[in-house]
C-alpha cells in the first residue's frame, strides 16, 4: 500500500512596526495641551494612549479608541473626563490627545500606539513636561497646588519640610494658619493655592503642599525666591518643581 504524503503550507503575514521616539511637549498648568500622535490612514483604527511606568508607578491607561469608538473602562482614575481625542480628524491619521486641567504630576514619558490593518502598527513616544506662569507683584504671590476643582478633604502646606503653614480639612477657612505664618497667608483656593502677602528674605525657600481627596493625594513643591527691590516691597519670584 503506497503511502500517503501529507504537505503543509505554511502562511506567514507580517505586519509592519514602525517606533517613532517623538519629541518634548510643554503643557501649562491648569491649562489644556495637545500630546500629538499621527499615523498612516487605513481601517480598523485602534487607538491607545499609556503613561509609561516609572520607578514608582506602573503603565496607567489613559485612553483607548477601537470599534469607532471611545474605551475607557480601563483608564487610569486620575485622568477620567480630561481626555479626549480629536474625532473628526482620527479618519485622517490624527491620533492626538487633548488633555485638559494639567497637573504637575503629569509630567512624564507617553506612548501613543495606533494600528490598522492596511498600514500596521506604530508606537510614539512624547515626552511631557509641565510649566507654570504664575502673576508676581510686589506684594503678593500665588503658589498654585492642583489643577482638581473638587474640594479637598485635607490640605497641608509646609515650609523648608519642617514649618507647618497650615493644616486644614475644609477649603473655606483659614483657621487652620499656624500662628508665625498668619500675617503671610491671605488666601488659600479651593484648589488648594496658596497666596502670600507681606514677604521678606525669611520666607524664601521650598514651599510643599499635600492636596487630598477621598482616592488620592497629590504633592506639589514650589521654590520661592525672594528679590528686595530698593526702596520697594520684597518681590518673590515662584518656581515650581
Amino acid at each position: 500500500m503506497a503511502g500517503i504524503k501529507c504537505v503543509m503550507f505554511v502562511v506567514v503575514v507580517t505586519f509592519p512596526w514602525t517606533l517613532t521616539r517623538g519629541d518634548e511637549v510643554s503643557c501649562v498648568f491648569m491649562k489644556s495641551c495637545i500630546l500629538p500622535c499621527s499615523f498612516q490612514p487605513g481601517s480598523d483604527v485602534v487607538i491607545h494612549w499609556i503613561r509609561v511606568s516609572t520607578r514608582d508607578q506602573p503603565n496607567q491607561p489613559i485612553h483607548s479608541y477601537y470599534h469607532n469608538e471611545d474605551k475607557l473602562s480601563h483608564q487610569d482614575q486620575r485622568f477620567r473626563t480630561r481626555t479626549s481625542l480629536l474625532k473628526d480628524q482620527i479618519s485622517r491619521g490624527n491620533a492626538s490627545l487633548q488633555l485638559t486641567g494639567v497637573e504637575f504630576q503629569d509630567e512624564g514619558r507617553y506612548k501613543c500606539y495606533t494600528s490598522t490593518i492596511t498600514a500596521g502598527n506604530k508606537e510614539t513616544f512624547i515626552n511631557v513636561k509641565v510649566d507654570v506662569s504664575i502673576t508676581v507683584s510686589e506684594t503678593e504671590n500665588t503658589i498654585p497646588c492642583t489643577s482638581r476643582k473638587t474640594n479637598f478633604s485635607g490640605l497641608i502646606w509646609r515650609f523648608n519640610h519642617s514649618q507647618i503653614i497650615l493644616n486644614q480639612t475644609r477649603s473655606d477657612t483659614l483657621d487652620a494658619v499656624s500662628e508665625n505664618w498668619r500675617q503671610h497667608v491671605k488666601y488659600v483656593s479651593k484648589s488648594g493655592s496658596l497666596t502670600l502677602q507681606d514677604l521678606s528674605v525669611n520666607q524664601e525657600g521650598l514651599y510643599t503642599c499635600e492636596y487630598s481627596t477621598t482616592d488620592e493625594t497629590y504633592i506639589t513643591t514650589a521654590f520661592v525666591n525672594i528679590k528686595k527691590d530698593r526702596g520697594k516691597p520684597a518681590k518673590g519670584s515662584v518656581f515650581l518643581k
